[in-house]
């Protein structure tokens, strides 16, 4: 079942083409990658959240994306941005996570949350004081609480650091089955890929490919063609199949090393 619908949708800023009948479904609880440079993404993310005006169809979980119907849509989409301190509405990160939330399930989550990404030193600060990461962090933090159906991520993490970023990659995944929550990630860092399922490649407001991440994968060639090397894992994986020390491509580091140190 699709929860997103994309049909013949036509985009501009003026006399500049960002989409020209694009079409894209994507199913309910599902993890999708979506990458490509400078190629629309971003402006693909703002119409899903019904803060652009498009000429096509958008469905979100069966709902026009249209101005009339953006706040019933805001209660099924979360966005996350990369600079999400234009957003900060409150003097303190305990606020500022809360401020929308409310039932006992919430606070649950939220001390679940709170210790396993250690935010417990920031909590009483001002959200403004933050480092980058940590802003971007606080962001994920308050849309995940809200239980939202479809989490958008936008470029969203690009100042965490890669141990806490994998930390937050792991937990979507385990959101997606326990909530049924449907993934999109917006990236030009392939290695992120690796963590769903699906993955779109965008090239010049179209889209190359709309696969599985295990087709696209072996398509090395063709993604170097539009500017993309394929994961770091991948590549290793397959030259060591080269030269028969594995019988088969990895998608993870951990279990490449584990299968090689026994």
């Amino acid at each position: 079942m699709n929860i997103i619908e994309i049909n013949n949708l036509s985009f501009d800023y003026g006399k500049k083409i960002i989409f020209n009948g694009l079409n894209l479904n994507i199913e309910k609880n599902t993890f999708t990658t979506i990458i490509g440079n400078s190629c629309g993404k971003t402006s693909l993310a703002q119409i899903l959240c019904g803060n652009l005006k498009y000429n096509g169809e958008v469905l979100i979980d069966n709902i026009i994306v249209t101005k009339k119907n953006k706040r019933e849509l805001s209660r099924k989409i979360k966005l996350l941005s990369e600079n999400p301190e234009k957003y900060f509405l409150k003097e303190t990160v305990i606020d500022e996570i809360t401020y929308l939330c409310d039932g006992s399930d919430v606070i649950d989550n939220f001390n679940y949350l709170k210790k396993l990404f250690q935010i417990n030193d920031i909590l009483y600060k001002n959200p403004m004081s933050l480092s980058a990461g940590e802003k971007q962090l606080i962001s994920f933090i308050q849309s995940i609480l809200l239980n939202p159906k479809i989490i958008i991520i936008d470029n969203a993490f690009t100042m965490v650091d890669s141990v806490l970023k994998k930390k937050i990659f792991e937990y979507l995944k385990k959101q997606k089955e326990n909530k049924k929550m449907t993934i999109i990630n917006i990236t030009n860092d392939i290695e992120e890929s690796l963590y769903g399922e699906n993955i779109v490649v965008m090239y010049n407001g179209e889209i190359k490919y709309d696969c599985k991440i295990v087709d696209i994968l072996k398509k090395e060639k063709q993604l170097k063609k539009i500017g993309f090397d394929i994961p770091f894992i991948i590549s290793l994986s397959n030259k060591l199949k080269y030269y028969d020390l594995v019988d088969h491509t990895y998608y993870s580091i951990r279990k490449l090393v584990d299968d090689l140190w026994q």
